[in-house]
């Protein structure tokens, strides 16, 4: 029987030999990855808000103690100015700059720091404003030197004042004195009462159909009956409305039938064939009064309705 020849402990097998290779390829790559995707995706240039900012950093990109300044030596994609600039001796590139509306990348370009820079931004976001250049020295952690190489080139906008405007102040006035205006309920139209508080476009036609099946306004009161109109908004108008007594458009309860009677808003159809049941039953009526015995009217709807009511032949 022929026996297995033996292996060489220090002696590797071509599968042995292939998984490591695969091993030291992998750690390769590992390795130099992180150049590899800077090489080709740089870390873009941070957002200006000014063109003087851009221009700045660029004179800083292009000088020669910043070329090496790079994501791999400060560990970090954030550009870091004054980092760069007390390391490698560079003199800062000041340009004139408006305080309330420098970003962030700005001010670091000018060489203050993120944590002082995103501050003053913090700052202005909620409600602050520099409105001379002095309020610079309001600026915690800047020091009495840079405070010097900064304020010759605050440019601070001029706040536009508003003038007032006589015209706009007559008009609105005007329209003022307009609105307190009295309303006459029997005269008014749906314009005038949209100008009342709480009346809407269909709440204010709608008062002027109510008026018309009505036949006219005897009193105010009668205006709190709409239907939709809250007794709060009626309450609150009361005082302006006015009525001027006009002829109300009555029903002869002796000669019209009932067809013509049921649409007024206080008789209806079931009123109104009871007005002229009666009527056929007894004969004409001889006083408006008469129509109390029938049993649907009581003294309160008699109050509403007889206004309404006549006798006389047309």
């Amino acid at each position: 029987m022929h026996e297995r020849p033996s292996i060489h402990p220090l002696v590797l097998t071509k599968k042995e030999r292939k998984g490591i290779l695969f091993f030291v390829i992998l750690l390769l790559i590992t390795q130099f990855s992180p150049a590899l995707l800077d090489y080709f995706y740089p870390a873009p240039l941070p957002e200006f808000s000014s063109e003087a900012e851009l221009n700045a950093l660029l004179r800083l990109r292009d000088a020669d103690s910043l070329q090496k300044f790079s994501k791999a030596e400060t560990g970090s994609s954030k550009v870091n100015y004054e980092k760069a600039f007390k390391e490698n001796g560079a003199k800062v590139p000041l340009f004139a700059f408006d305080p309330n509306t420098l970003s962030v990348a700005g001010w670091q370009s000018l060489g203050i720091s993120e944590k002082t820079a995103t501050g003053i931004r913090k700052y202005i976001s909620h409600g602050g404003k520099f409105r001379q250049p002095d309020d610079l020295k309001k600026i915690w952690g800047l020091s009495a030197a840079k405070l010097d190489q900064l304020l010759p080139y605050v440019k601070i906008a001029a706040e536009e004042k508003s003038t007032p405007s006589f015209t706009r102040y007559d008009e609105n006035k005007a329209q003022q004195k307009s609105a307190q205006k009295a309303i006459d309920i029997n005269l008014a139209d749906s314009a005038q009462w949209e100008s009342l508080p709480g009346f809407g476009a269909k709440l204010s036609a709608r008062m002027v159909q109510f008026r018309q099946k009505l036949g006219g306004f005897h009193q105010i009161e009668q205006v709190a009956e709409l239907y939709g109109l809250k007794d709060s908004v009626f309450q609150a108008v009361k005082t302006r409305l006015i009525i001027t007594k006009i002829p109300l458009r009555q029903i002869n309860i002796n000669y019209d039938q009932a067809v013509e009677m049921k649409n007024h808003p206080y008789l209806g159809y079931r009123l109104a064939n009871a007005i002229v049941a009666y009527r056929e039953s007894h004969g004409l009526y001889n006083a408006i009064e008469d129509i109390k015995k029938i049993q649907l009217i009581d003294e309160k709807l008699f109050n509403k309705i007889s206004p309404y009511l006549t006798l006389e032949k047309k």
